[in-house]
């Protein structure tokens, strides 16, 4: 009887104890903060580099977050290198 009894209390300990770590709840949500769908911008219309360029000031001038700046210069072409942060 005794040793029955320490069995199952043994039992139920174990199954208590290991509980938590069975079934871990996974809080993380995908897609990125704020996300509202209208974050993709279709760069194969861009042709030419002065599009492309005209495309970033655009986008400079509609998001407040966006910098654009100029990292460099081509030496051939002096075409200027921007970074977008």
């Amino acid at each position: 009887m005794k040793k029955s009894i320490l069995a199952l209390s043994l039992a139920g300990a174990m199954v208590l104890s290991a509980s938590p770590f069975a079934s871990p709840v996974a809080e993380a949500v995908g897609n990125g903060p704020n996300y509202g769908g209208n974050e993709t911008i279709n760069t194969f219309i861009l042709h030419t580099y002065d599009e492309m360029v005209e495309n970033l000031k655009k986008q400079e001038a509609k998001q407040k977050d966006m910098e654009l700046e100029i990292i460099g210069q081509t030496v051939k072409d002096g075409i200027y290198i921007l970074l977008s942060t």
